[in-house]
C-alpha cells in the first residue's frame, strides 16, 4: 500500500507524497499567478523540485498554465490588442524548441541548482527594485538593472 507502519511513525509511498508536494506547488504558483498575473513558474518549481525531477517539474507546470493561460484568454478575449502579442508570441514559439532541446540535454542536477539559482536572483532583483521605487532611488535605466554598490 501507500502508507506502512514502522514503530510510532506512518511512512507514506513517495507516489502519494510526490502527487501531495506537486498538488501543493501547483496551488502556490496558481496563488502566486492570481496575484501577480504572472508567476506560475516561480511560485511552483521550488516546491516541486524538491520531489520531482526538473524535466517532469517544467512539464507538469506548462501543462496546468496552459489550461489556465487559455481559459485567461477566453475570458478576456475581447480586451486583447492581439497586434501588440504578435511580436511575444512569435519569440514564444521560436523558444520552445530551444527550451525542449536544453531540458533534453540537461544534466538533472544541474537544471535543478540552476532554475533555483535563477529564481533567487529575480527574486532579490525585483524586490531590489521595489525597495528602490520606495526609496526613490532609480536603478532602473534603459531596461537594465544596476547594482548599487
Amino acid at each position: 500500500g501507500l502508507f506502512f507502519y514502522e514503530g510510532s511513525v506512518i511512512y507514506m509511498g513517495s507516489l502519494l507524497v510526490d502527487i501531495l508536494l506537486t498538488a501543493l506547488a501547483i496551488f502556490v504558483g496558481s496563488l502566486v499567478l492570481v496575484t501577480a498575473g504572472f508567476g506560475i513558474a516561480i511560485g511552483s518549481s521550488p516546491i516541486m523540485l524538491l520531489t520531482v525531477d526538473p524535466q517532469s517539474t517544467v512539464i507538469v507546470i506548462n501543462t496546468v498554465s496552459l489550461l489556465i493561460f487559455v481559459l485567461m484568454i477566453y475570458q478576456n478575449k475581447d480586451h486583447i490588442n492581439y497586434k501588440e502579442m504578435t511580436v511575444p508570441v512569435i519569440f514564444g514559439l521560436i523558444g520552445v524548441p530551444v527550451g525542449i532541446y536544453i531540458l533534453a540535454n540537461s544534466n538533472a542536477s544541474a537544471l535543478r541548482v540552476s532554475i533555483a539559482l535563477l529564481i533567487i536572483i529575480l527574486g532579490i532583483s525585483l524586490a531590489l527594485i521595489r525597495l528602490s521605487q520606495r526609496l526613490g532611488i532609480n536603478i532602473l535605466c534603459g531596461g537594465q538593472l544596476f547594482w548599487l554598490a
